[in-house]
């Protein structure tokens, strides 16, 4: 018990390792002991540990085992756990008929159980994947109705994820005076929790959000500052994700050779790490190559493209922080 707390504290952190290291101690304790109902936690702390970090393959591969596990033990709240871990997992894959079906047949036990908290969950992933199929009216619906869950219960995590999908249903309205509403609650209650990845998530919407309205300056400060955080975390996807924000500013300030050698470093750390991007996330990362490549002859860009591949990430983001690092 002592080490699945201990696990669950350092993924709240971010610090994924001595999470990691805590959930298989705590695994092969119950294992031993015969406590079925901890070793499916013990694996659903697992699952979300690789779903962080990207390895969607053996996310799923825990995911499923903590499902047949806690339904073969009848446990419906524990089960109703799994699902919404396999819904999101299947969001990331872009299942979007998977992720639905998962995530409704949560709903369905957390509402058969009282728990608004759970229920509150799956509304607002159901609200993520209305988004990312353009659906704006049922996304903001979905999210609109889960915040107001949230804020009635006081759980802070989930709330701070409902104004970032609401925020991001106000970009494409463009209506950035609520989107920013959003995002600013957003990140005072995540730097009141203290959890790293949020803060940094946050910022780097809000960085995003600058960007859009040509404020350079603020698209970097808030930019760099997720960047930072994610690296000391050791969170692949949010440092990659950091330095695409980084490397879009730098197109939009005519900095083409240092938006390529940003995107190669996001690009060569997506690979090894297996991070795939969202359906959201495609086109973006389509445009934002496709207006590089305008800007730079053929040659030019090959060349640089293999170079920058070559450059060790650290490096990447060492030129990005210094004071000077956002220059050709």
């Amino acid at each position: 018990m002592v080490l699945r707390r201990l696990g669950q504290g350092f993924r709240t952190q971010g610090q994924y390792a001595m999470a990691a290291a805590c959930y298989r101690q705590s695994q092969e304790l119950f294992r031993k002991t015969g406590d079925q109902h901890g070793v499916a936690q013990a694996l659903e702390g697992l699952a979300l540990i690789a779903l962080v970090q990207g390895d969607l393959d053996r996310a799923q591969s825990l995911a499923e085992e903590s499902l047949e596990l806690r339904r073969s033990l009848q446990d419906r709240l524990g089960t109703s756990f799994s699902l919404i871990n396999l819904g999101v997992i299947a969001y990331e894959r872009r299942d979007a008929h998977r992720a639905r079906a998962h995530l409704q047949e949560c709903l369905d036990i957390r509402c058969a159980l009282g728990d608004q908290v759970g229920v509150a969950a799956a509304i607002n992933i159901l609200g993520d994947t209305a988004l990312d199929q353009g659906d704006l009216q049922e996304a903001q619906r979905l999210f609109a109705e889960s915040l107001a869950q949230r804020r009635i219960s006081g759980e802070k995590y989930g709330l701070i994820e409902d104004l970032r999908g609401l925020s991001q249903v106000y970009l494409q309205l463009e209506d950035f005076a609520q989107a920013f509403a959003c995002l600013e609650e957003a990140l005072v209650h995540s730097r009141e929790l203290g959890v790293p990845r949020l803060i940094a998530a946050t910022l780097r919407d809000l960085a995003s959000c600058y960007l859009k309205l040509g404020d350079q300056q603020r698209c970097l400060e808030y930019a760099r500052e997720s960047l930072n955080l994610s690296r000391q975390q050791d969170d692949r996807i949010g440092v990659a994700e950091s330095l695409e924000v980084l490397a879009d500013a730098a197109v939009e300030a005519g900095q083409f050779e240092f938006a390529l050698r940003l995107v190669a470093g996001a690009a060569g750390l997506r690979g090894a790490a297996g991070l795939r991007r969202t359906p959201r996330q495609e086109p973006e990362a389509a445009r934002r190559l496709a207006k590089i490549h305008t800007h730079l002859e053929k040659t030019l860009f090959d060349r640089l493209w293999d170079e920058f591949c070559r450059l060790p990430l650290d490096q990447i983001i060492e030129d990005v922080l210094e004071p000077q690092g956002h220059q050709s």
